[in-house]
């Protein structure tokens, strides 16, 4: 029996190896399969010529041994199988179009903007303009109460005739004054005292006048708050019966926009990324109020002065942005990318799939490492796939532009969209360390 015994055992490892390794990995924890393979091996059995000897075994013994046989040869199915086929997670090459892009965030605000205000002090008398009106340059906004500005300037004409009349007054005494020192009638003293008092009156007179000019200066002009330019009211800071002082500076009455047509983003970029933005570089972005609509706009301006914010150091860029359509508002606040590179119709991974390495413990991974390792790397990237029989192969490509997620991979003819490649490998396949050798021995 010990002859017959090994005997069928290289008998039915010879059946076992025969059998296609992809039946193998879908068949062998499969019990009808197993059943086929116990058919096959009394069949095999049955019609294999034993030395004479051994012909006279008892059927009960021959039924055992096959039995032992197929046990073992299933066990054997199954480790083989685990050891050589790993389970992977699959992902797949797609073409279509790669954006490299920088994000921020900035607000919107409209180019050309003043602020109108008030050298006056006083009270608001009229307003005559209100929030998005469209006013005209030299259009009257507001007016202040004058009738203190009147009383001051009837104070001031009085002062005016008094300061004439000194002036009259001291000019004649001086004129005077200068005939008797010719004659030697008055010191020099007294003479010069005289062209003093002339010369103070004289500096009074022209005083007083002015101070009547700009009085009625202030009435005429300054009392009556005028568009300076053709634009939209924004904002208004004022309502009538209200007081203004302009002691130190002059408030802000209201805000106009010279142009809502054109509007500008006041960018802030981390310093990390400041050194791709360029002049006339293109930035999409998009706002709260329409998270469905891109707009679109031209870098203008990269400001130098930084700017601290949360210990993060940022730039100003300046996007210019056309409003066409009036759905920008200022002091909204748009979400920015700033275009660094662009591809269209390129191959594309996502960039973790060059992360996986498969196992080079089991059969298909040996196969694999020697495969792989035909040619150089130099200027080349890997991923992985499955060939036609199922066995583990590099794909050797070159990496061009990234977005961050996704890789453009090009340089190889394999490469088609909807390839698929390895992602991940579900188990290492070694779920033993006992050699082949070995396993294959403790058997039966």
């Amino acid at each position: 029996m010990g002859q017959s015994k090994k005997y069928l055992e290289s008998c039915i490892r010879k059946m076992i190896t025969k059998i296609p390794k992809k039946t193998l990995r879908e068949k062998a924890p499969n019990a009808l399969f197993g059943f086929r393979i116990r058919r096959f091996s009394c069949f095999f059995l049955k019609k294999t010529e034993l030395p004479n000897d051994e012909k006279n075994i008892h059927k009960a013994q021959n039924r055992a041994a096959v039995r032992r046989f197929f046990a073992g040869s299933r066990r054997f199915l199954l480790l083989r199988t685990s050891q050589s086929s790993p389970e992977f997670t699959f992902d797949t090459i797609e073409k279509g179009d790669l954006l490299n892009s920088i994000s921020c965030t900035g607000t919107l605000e409209p180019v050309g903007s003043v602020d109108v205000g008030t050298e006056l002090s006083g009270t608001v008398s009229q307003v005559l303009a209100d929030f998005n009106d469209d006013v005209k340059k030299g259009q009257i906004l507001a007016i202040l109460d004058t009738t203190l500005l009147h009383i001051n300037l009837q104070s001031a004409i009085a002062a005016q005739i008094k300061a004439e009349t000194d002036f009259k007054l001291n000019k004649l005494q001086y004129s005077t004054d200068k005939k008797l020192y010719k004659q030697k009638v008055i010191s020099e003293l007294e003479l010069l005292t005289s062209e003093k008092n002339f010369k103070t009156a004289k500096a009074e007179l022209i005083s007083a006048k002015t101070n009547v000019q700009k009085i009625k200066l202030d009435i005429a002009k300054y009392s009556i708050i005028r568009s300076p330019i053709d634009g939209k009211v924004i904002d208004r800071s004022i309502e009538a019966g209200q007081t203004v002082a302009a002691s130190l500076s002059a408030p802000t009455l209201f805000s106009i926009a010279k142009n809502l047509a054109n509007m500008e983003i006041y960018a802030k970029v981390d310093e990390s990324d400041i050194g791709q933005i360029k002049k006339g570089m293109r930035a999409t972005f998009s706002v709260e109020a329409f998270p469905e609509q891109s707009f679109s706009g031209i870098v203008k301006q990269i400001r130098l002065q930084p700017e601290t914010i949360s210990n993060v150091v940022n730039y100003t860029v300046i996007v210019d942005a056309q409003n066409d359509s009036g759905l920008l508002l200022p002091g909204m606040t748009a979400t920015l990318d700033f275009t660094i590179e662009e591809k269209k119709g390129v191959f594309y991974v996502s960039s973790y799939n060059f992360d996986f390495s498969p196992n080079f413990g089991s059969e298909s991974g040996q196969r694999a490492k020697r495969a792989s390792s035909k040619n150089g790397d130099e200027g080349w990237s890997r991923l992985w796939c499955l060939d036609d029989e199922g066995r583990l192969t590099p794909l050797r490509v070159k990496k061009g532009m990234t977005c961050g997620t996704k890789v453009e991979i090009y340089g190889n003819e394999q490469i088609a969209k909807g390839k698929q490649i390895i992602s991940k490998q579900k188990n290492s396949g070694a779920t033993t360390q006992i050699s082949d050798r070995r396993r294959q021995r403790s058997l039966f």
